[in-house]
């Protein structure tokens, strides 16, 4: 089954193919917001492949290609339609030969109306040759999870929606994440029942019908789309009933941000100096040739195209170690790589291994970079006391011990924890926050 990833990408792709070019080379233009949309689906090279010569931001200057028709991926806004509006009416000519626009979300009745206003004003809808909205404004994070915040490290719309009344702009937030969940329903070809969780209705609690509005908006937004694409959503072959989507906010689960977490991939990103999301990693290794052995220095790209990662990714630290070790173990028995004697009782002899394995370049990328992230999760556990401090976050969350007896002693076992100068105070916060 394909994940949602591979979907969008489809959809991005085939929204190129679609455009009627009397050229074979075409540039293509996005603004900011676009732009990120397109690089967590697609590869440079995949648009390549559609005969893209150029990826040129309207948000920067640029060079004009005024002999190349354009394919315009935009965002539904203002500052994108004014920047193509002024693309086609520049005193020294058109940008491009012609304009092939995409937004990446609905156009709302004001907005087409004032886009319609700037067009005829400036003389340029001559150079306009299509005009479509392909909701595609979402980011696919992997195949199985998208987020509608394109920030990522400053999630804006926490702040919007559960801030202070100054700060509080949860009614406009919600429309705009409505239309991105409408964006996702659109991609997976769904009209979904939508259930939604109503929190406590507890006096001074803020914004606790944040769920039931984005519920009610989302379905608003869902009505309007099948009311203009009646033979929405597609049939399916064998008939299938439709998906329900849960709309849940964080009160349903309020102590789990403040846990660690023992999974691979989520030990990683707690405790590892991870780039790009979370995607990246650098490593070092010793690479033995011809009887030299020199330290290299490795970037590698986390992602759903190592295999490895996306079998041990969301199993229990322990268990990924077991299943690597393991994986390990066949490949090198199978090809008889192993010097007689080599001992393989721990990671970082089974690093050594893959180390004097030149000729073995796949296995090396496939093995030695998740050998040696789980070695230095296991060596971080070890030193920052993690044991303990997750021992005290379990009981701190749940109430009681993990054979159900009543909490005791609770400040004697944080008290040597919070004076150890050798635990990150990052990680005694958690505990702390349960507390």
């Amino acid at each position: 089954m394909k994940g949602i990833n591979d979907i969008l990408k489809d959809r991005i792709l085939q929204t190129f193919r679609a455009v009627q070019s009397e050229e074979k080379w075409k540039v293509c233009v996005v603004d900011s917001k676009s732009m990120k949309i397109l690089s967590a689906a697609c590869k440079l090279a995949n648009l390549f492949e559609m005969d893209i010569v150029s990826i040129d931001n309207i948000d920067k200057p640029r060079q004009s290609h005024p002999k190349l028709e354009a394919i315009y991926i935009l965002t539904p806004c203002l500052d994108s339609i004014q920047r193509l509006v002024n693309d086609f009416s520049k005193s020294e000519g058109p940008m491009y030969k012609c304009a092939h626009v995409h937004f990446t979300g609905a156009l709302d009745g004001s907005l087409f109306s004032d886009m319609n206003r700037r067009v005829t004003e400036a003389g340029v809808a001559k150079y306009i040759r299509a005009l479509k909205e392909i909701f595609v404004d979402f980011l696919a994070v992997d195949s199985a999870t998208y987020t509608t915040d394109y920030s990522f490290q400053t999630p804006a719309n926490f702040f919007t929606c559960f801030g202070t009344t100054e700060y509080n702009r949860a009614e406009e937030d919600l429309k705009d994440i409505a239309k991105q969940l409408l964006a996702v329903c659109a991609v997976l070809g769904e009209n979904p029942m939508i259930r939604y969780h109503r929190p406590l209705d507890l006096e001074g609690v803020e914004n606790r019908y944040l769920p039931s509005k984005l519920a009610k908006a989302l379905q608003s937004e869902l009505d309007e789309f099948v009311r203009q694409n009646p033979e929405f959503p597609p049939s399916r072959d064998p008939p299938v009933g439709p998906a329900t989507m849960f709309i849940l906010d964080r009160t349903i689960d309020s102590c789990s941000p403040f846990l660690h977490e023992l999974t691979y991939q989520a030990m990683m990103n707690d405790l590892l100096n991870l780039e790009n999301n979370g995607t990246k990693y650098s490593y070092e290794y010793n690479e033995e040739e011809s009887g030299v052995t020199t330290t290299v220095r490795k970037d590698v790209v986390l992602d759903e195209s190592d295999n490895v990662f996306v079998e041990v990714r969301h199993l229990y630290i322990q268990e990924a170690i077991d299943k690597l070790t393991t994986e390990f173990r066949e490949l090198i028995g199978k090809g008889g790589i192993a010097k007689t004697g080599d001992s393989l009782k721990d990671l970082n002899a089974m690093k050594d291994v893959v180390a004097r394995l030149p000729q073995y370049q796949e296995m090396k990328a496939k093995y030695g970079v998740h050998l040696d992230i789980a070695q230095k999760c296991i060596d971080i556990f070890t030193q920052q006391e993690l044991r303990s401090i997750v021992e005290l976050e379990q009981d701190l969350a749940c109430g009681e011990t993990h054979d159900g007896h009543t909490l005791k002693n609770i400040v004697d076992r944080m008290t040597p924890l919070l004076d150890d100068p050798y635990i990150r105070q990052v990680n005694m916060g958690k505990a702390y926050s349960d507390g």
